[in-house]
C-alpha cells in the first residue's frame, strides 16, 4: 500500500491575524498546525507540500528565521517520509530560488517527477517559472517568455486570472510535461501532477488560475494516464471532474487543498491518498444538481473547514 499526504500554503510569517476576503489568516498558528497534520499523515509514504510554505517579508534575515522554522518541522515530524516540495509564489520572493530550492531539495530547474509506486509517477510542476516574481535574471528567456505573454495576455473581465499573484509555465516546460506525459502513457503508469497554481477552472476560482491553464490543461487532457490534479494557492480550496470519455473510469479529477494557513481553530487542512484504493475504486466526488450533462462537474465546496467534505478519493480524507 502507498499513501500520500498533501498539505497547502503553510505561508507561515510571524505576523498578527490578518482577514482577507472575510476569512481570517492564523500566520502564528500554522508551525502548531502543520505538526499535527504530520502526524496524522504519519502513515503515509510521501507528503507533498503544494507551495507558499512561508509568506514572505521584506526583512531578509526575518524571512530566513521563519523558512528555516518550517523546514525543521518538516524534517523532525516526517523523517520516515519522503518531502516533497512545490514552488509558490510567495516561496521564493524575498529568498530567492537557488536559497529555496536548495533547503527544500527541489532539483533544478524546479520542476522534475518521482517515482512513488509501482506504476505511478508523481510529476511536480513550477507555475512561479513564468511570472512576474520567478526571481530568474531580467534578460532570461523566463522573464522574457513571461513579460511577452503578459503583454499578449492583459487583465480583463475575460482573463481575470493574468494578475500579478498568479503565473505560468514557459514553452519549455510543457515540451518536457508532454514528453514525461507521453512516455507514461506508453508505459501504462499512472500519474499525479502537483503545482502551486491550478489548472482546471471549476476547482479554483478564476482568479487564482495559472496564466496558461487553458494550455497546460489541453495538454493534461490528451492523456487518460493523468489521473489526479493537485494544486494549492486558492487558499479555499475546491474541486472539480472532467470525463475524457464517456466511461466514469476514464476521469480526471481536479483538486485544490485548502490552505493550513485559513484553517479555523481546533481544525486542520490537509489530504491523503491510498494509491492502492484509488486504482481500485477510482474517485467519488457527488455530482451538485445544478451540474450540466456534458460530462464536467461545477466546483466542488472543498472550503478551509474541510470537514467529511470529499471522503472518498480512493482514500482521500481530510481534518
Amino acid at each position: 500500500m502507498t499513501k500520500i499526504g498533501f498539505i497547502a500554503d503553510c505561508q507561515y510569517g510571524d505576523l498578527d491575524d490578518q482577514h482577507q476576503e472575510g476569512r481570517v489568516q492564523r500566520f502564528r498558528d500554522v508551525p502548531h498546525k502543520l505538526k499535527r497534520a504530520l502526524e496524522a499523515l504519519s502513515d503515509c509514504d510521501f507528503v507533498v507540500h503544494l507551495g507558499d510554505i512561508i509568506q514572505s517579508h521584506t526583512s531578509k534575515e526575518v524571512t530566513e528565521d521563519e523558512f528555516s522554522l518550517i523546514c525543521s518541522i518538516f524534517e523532525e515530524h516526517a523523517p520516515h517520509m519522503e518531502c516533497v516540495h512545490v514552488l509558490g509564489n510567495h516561496c521564493i520572493q524575498t529568498l530567492g530560488r537557488e536559497t529555496v530550492m536548495e533547503r527544500l531539495r527541489i532539483p533544478e530547474p524546479g520542476y522534475y517527477t518521482r517515482d512513488i509506486a509501482a506504476n505511478w509517477k508523481l510529476i511536480v510542476l513550477d507555475t512561479t517559472e513564468m511570472s512576474g516574481h520567478s526571481q530568474f535574471p531580467d534578460d532570461s528567456d523566463q522573464v522574457l517568455e513571461a513579460n511577452a505573454y503578459w503583454e499578449e495576455h492583459p487583465l480583463s473581465p475575460f482573463d481575470a486570472h493574468m494578475v500579478s499573484w498568479n503565473g505560468g509555465i514557459t514553452a519549455r516546460q510543457r515540451e518536457w510535461l508532454e514528453n514525461e506525459l507521453e512516455c507514461a502513457q506508453s508505459s501504462g503508469t499512472c500519474v499525479i501532477i502537483v503545482a502551486h497554481h491550478q489548472v482546471c477552472p471549476g476547482a479554483a476560482r478564476m482568479t487564482h488560475l495559472a496564466w496558461n491553464h487553458g494550455e497546460i490543461l489541453e495538454t493534461i487532457t490528451k492523456y487518460s494516464a493523468v489521473k489526479l490534479f493537485l494544486a494549492g494557492h486558492d487558499h479555499i480550496g475546491g474541486g472539480n471532474a472532467l470525463c475524457l470519455r464517456e466511461k466514469a473510469r476514464n476521469m480526471q479529477y481536479f483538486v485544490t487543498v485548502p490552505a493550513i494557513l485559513e484553517a479555523p481553530e481546533g481544525s486542520n487542512a490537509h489530504v491523503a491518498i491510498d494509491l492502492d484504493m484509488f486504482h481500485e475504486q477510482g474517485c467519488t466526488i457527488q455530482k451538485p444538481s445544478s451540474a450540466d450533462d456534458e460530462g464536467t462537474m461545477p466546483i466542488i465546496p472543498f472550503g478551509a473547514r474541510c470537514h467529511h467534505i470529499m471522503e472518498h478519493l480512493g482514500d482521500l480524507s481530510t481534518s
